[in-house]
């Protein structure tokens, strides 16, 4: 994923002038990460039964409606730079506090496009990061450089999954979750565009993976996530270059494009776990990747979810091709972070079970 946000002057310059890194170990690496303002929101978007959505085949139209509500508080919040995660059926974004009523308004009416034109139900909230901090939790944000310009943003401290709970939990009256009616107005999806054909994977397996590391203190967290890079490296080899979901060898643009229908749908008129990774692997790799977060899970660090398909999903946000401005958001091919993530919360059931 590509930060599309470089071009602009931001009011609130938090995220903007976070110092960036190039080194994918340093992730693990807590004096890169920088306590959120206080009254900055972080802002959860995650369909409902988006599981079942995607037993029916329909993980596309997961992806684009995850992919629009991102879009459409970028297209609302020009001015700033807005630190995001794109979960594959979900987004989490954090957003200033004098930008929450044109977020609010991009995402009801982005519910209601869920609703009308994918039949799917969209839950969208937002708790204050100062509500965070009330349970000794913090909201942590670090700035991952991917290359020249382009970033993608790490949220550590346990605070994004408490705001998931807290979203989730919300009866209606605790105030978290955005209920308020948008009217039949469709949200500025300018941009949003899913004209590339899946991305087939040219070593053996596209592997979708979700790791959370289970140590509630953030050093020993930390170091957990230490490990698991270690082992990963070691499983890999370790050249990034060649898992790297995104080859020349595999894009190909197709028109009409078949992905077609779920972008007219999206544009007309107009989530909490520690790591999640796509990666282009061999079935060997697969199974050393595999072998090692066993191993990491069996001492009771971390619990995990792993999804294996054939392709990758590639929905793009174009906004100036010439200057580099377009992201791309990834996920496996059959709903890969959706179905990893039933693998992970089994795991973390069978641990409350055994505890």
């Amino acid at each position: 994923m590509v930060n599309p946000n470089i071009r602009r002057k931001d009011g609130h310059p938090f995220y903007a002038e976070l110092q960036s890194f190039d080194d994918f170990e340093a992730v693990s690496d807590l004096t890169r990460y920088t306590p959120a303002p206080d009254d900055w929101l972080v802002v959860i978007a995650d369909i409902k039964g988006s599981t079942q959505a995607i037993s029916e085949g329909r993980y596309k139209d997961v992806n684009m409606v995850g992919a629009a509500c991102i879009t459409a508080v970028l297209n609302v919040t020009r001015n700033h730079e807005i630190p995001y995660v794109f979960g594959g059926d979900g987004a989490t974004l954090m957003v200033p506090p004098d930008t929450l009523p044109r977020v609010r308004d991009a995402l009801l009416k982005t519910r209601n496009l869920a609703q009308s034109g994918f039949g799917l139900t969209l839950r969208v909230g937002a708790v204050p990061v100062s509500r965070v901090r009330r349970d000794h939790i913090d909201v942590l944000v670090a700035k991952y450089c991917l290359s020249p310009g382009n970033y993608l943003a790490m949220f550590a401290g346990g605070g994004v999954g408490l705001v998931d709970k807290l979203v989730k939990e919300d009866d209606g009256t605790q105030g978290y979750v955005l209920a308020d009616d948008a009217g039949n107005e469709e949200p500025d999806l300018e941009g949003l565009s899913c004209r590339w054909e899946p991305l087939a994977a040219q070593r053996g397996v596209m592997l979708s993976m979700l790791i959370q590391a289970l140590a509630e203190d953030r050093t020993e967290a930390a170091t957990t996530y230490r490990r698991v890079i270690a082992g990963l490296t070691e499983a890999l080899g370790y050249d990034p270059q060649q898992n790297r979901p995104v080859q020349a060898d595999n894009m190909k643009f197709r028109w009409p494009p078949s992905g077609l229908k779920a972008e007219a749908r999206a544009t007309q008129g107009g989530g909490g776990y520690g790591w999640r990774l796509v990666l282009d692997c061999s079935p060997d790799e697969v199974a050393a990747m595999e072998a090692a977060l066993v191993g990491l899970r069996s001492e009771g660090l971390i619990a995990y979810g792993l999804h294996e398909a054939d392709s990758a999903l590639m929905t793009c946000l174009v906004f100036n091709l010439t200057d580099s401005e377009h992201v791309h958001f990834i996920d496996g091919a059959d709903g890969g972070f959706a179905m990893a993530a039933r693998q992970l919360k089994q795991q973390l059931a069978d641990r409350l079970l055994d505890a």
